[in-house]
């Protein structure tokens, strides 16, 4: 099967786009953040899933029908946005170009426990960007969450290999980065 172009070409049987997201987690800057999207209910089923860590890294095999999107985020970004808004930014960043008029429900699911104040600002920052009902968008998150769900592990995996096996002049020109929206 033919791998997607962008997020917003991506295969929706049932209207539906699943976003995992996690970050390079290496407690540095630049820090990498990356979404993997998918249309298809298979790509987020629970299970288990060792984090994907060989190099060379197995990017094509983890992509089919997969697209992903990821910011470098450093510290000056951090120190811009208020730390309880600043998922909300990072998550809306992500899906920036999602522009779908067949997309019925959003369904993100995040590795980590976000701060319980910034968690209704992603939903209300992904609505506003996307153009999509706030009521539309479904939040998961939970700790290892990059272990139990395969799109999350795929964007666990792109994150490692980004921040670890990519130089700075790679990430600057690659055609999946994003930038994060002024806040």
């Amino acid at each position: 099967m033919e791998k997607q172009g962008t997020a917003s070409q991506l295969s929706l049987p049932n209207g539906v786009i699943y976003i995992g997201v996690d970050e390079s987690n290496h407690g540095h800057s630049p820090e990498i953040v990356v979404g993997a999207m998918s249309g298809l209910e298979e790509k987020i089923v629970r299970g288990r899933y060792k984090k994907q860590r060989k190099i060379p890294f197995p990017l094509d095999s983890l992509l089919n029908e997969v697209d992903y999107s990821f910011l470098v985020i450093n510290k000056r970004d951090q120190c811009r946005v208020s730390e309880p808004n600043f998922l909300g930014f990072q998550v809306s960043s992500l899906l920036q170009d999602l522009k779908n008029p067949n997309i019925r429900l959003l369904s993100i699911f995040l590795d980590g426990i976000p701060a319980e104040i910034g968690r209704p600002y992603v939903r209300d920052m992904v609505s506003e960007v996307c153009s999509i009902p706030r009521g539309n968008i479904a939040f998961n998150f939970g700790a290892r969450f990059d272990e139990a769900y395969s799109l999350v592990n795929i964007a666990d995996g792109i994150a490692y290999n980004l921040a670890f096996c990519s130089n700075r002049e790679t990430l600057e020109n690659h055609p999946h980065r994003k930038y994060l929206i002024n806040g």
